[in-house]
């Protein structure tokens, strides 16, 4: 019973005003938030006693580079899903090393291969950055290829639009690819040109939901699915919106795309100018045994979006569980035929 309901059930002929109300749910909400916040404290407070007795004498930085370091991995389903997306990207890896293209470890993958040296125990999605470029290219060689395909997946019920390299025999196994675009920019104008192309990402994000709603696609769904009979419009839209700005397609910074949405824009919070960003480093971070490309100022970029990214997490769940609910045992025995698992 709700706190609501336990004061109207003890004084009934108390009316109780709307202000009050909110502010009692507000701290019913506050209070759920600590004792979750307290629970969390306590498991990190017991993990960090007990391993940090076998480290011996270290410096703080490597002290928690090691704890890091010995987190067992994930098991069952969800390490069924990170070796699944291991696959997919070695092979992305040799179709662009074989054609000169480049992408990069990002978000969640990159925090992994820093801190873990692979997939951060409880995740189980991979997050990889290429510019639109490389990109164009990449789709087209894929187009001739037996094993992967890169596709379109949409949000319907948040407006949003992921690009995925998948198993082409399975719709269950993939990695997310984030494009970035150049954008002529200097250090002065960063900062404004940053606020445009957040606008123009705005009217994207609300056009793209017009589109959802003239093909009468539901907000219901929980999960990233493919609508083929919208592309067109999709691509359309993204023509036009990508030509309301000169500075955009080209120069020496780069953007995260317009039509990258909006949660993923908003932790990069900026433009970055290429000299940050190239050379990319190789042969540095491994991801569970291979080196991939990582920015040239890798940290920096952690940094930016986790604050202080050696801290023990605040909170530890599996994401997108939703999306790989419909794992069958036809889609492991795929991972087998292959070798994978």
């Amino acid at each position: 019973m709700g706190i609501k309901s336990k004061i109207e059930k003890k004084i009934p002929s108390l009316q109780i005003g709307e202000v009050i109300l909110e502010k009692i749910n507000n701290m019913s909400l506050q209070i759920n938030k600590l004792q979750k916040d307290v629970a969390n404290l306590d498991y990190k407070n017991e993990y960090l006693f007990w391993l940090t007795q076998s480290l011996g004498q270290k410096a703080d930085v490597d002290t928690k580079k090691e704890i890091f370091r010995q987190m067992p991995k994930a098991t069952g389903k969800t390490r069924i899903i990170q070796l699944a997306a291991v696959y997919i990207m070695k092979r992305m890896k040799e179709i662009c090393d074989a054609n000169g293209l480049h992408f990069f470890l990002m978000y969640g993958t990159l925090l992994g291969a820093c801190r873990h040296g692979g997939f951060i125990p409880w995740d189980n999605d991979v997050d990889v950055g290429m510019t639109r470029k490389d990109y164009e290219k990449f789709k087209a060689i894929l187009e001739n290829d037996k094993e992967l395909a890169v596709n379109n997946y949409y949000d319907v019920a948040w407006n949003m639009k992921f690009i995925k390299v998948k198993l082409r025999e399975s719709n269950i196994f993939y990695i997310d690819i984030f494009l970035f675009d150049e954008i002529d920019a200097n250090e002065s104008n960063c900062k404004q040109l940053w606020q445009q192309t957040q606008v123009l990402s705005e009217e994207y994000t609300r056009r793209l939901g017009e589109i959802f709603a003239n093909a009468g696609c539901s907000k219901e769904s929980q999960k990233t699915e493919q609508i083929p009979e919208i592309e067109a419009q999709v691509e359309a839209l993204e023509q036009e919106m990508f030509g309301k700005s000169e500075e955009y397609g080209h120069g020496d910074a780069l953007c995260i795309g317009i039509d990258v949405p909006g949660f993923c824009r908003r932790s990069m919070r900026k433009l970055v100018l290429k000299s940050d960003v190239y050379p990319l480093i190789r042969d540095t971070l491994a991801f569970e045994g291979v080196y991939f490309d990582v920015v040239k100022n890798y940290e920096q970029n952690l940094s930016d979006i986790y604050g202080d990214f050696w801290s023990l997490p605040k909170d530890i769940h599996v994401p997108h569980e939703a999306e790989f609910e419909n794992m069958q045992q036809a889609d492991v025995d795929l991972l087998k035929q292959k070798g994978i698992i």
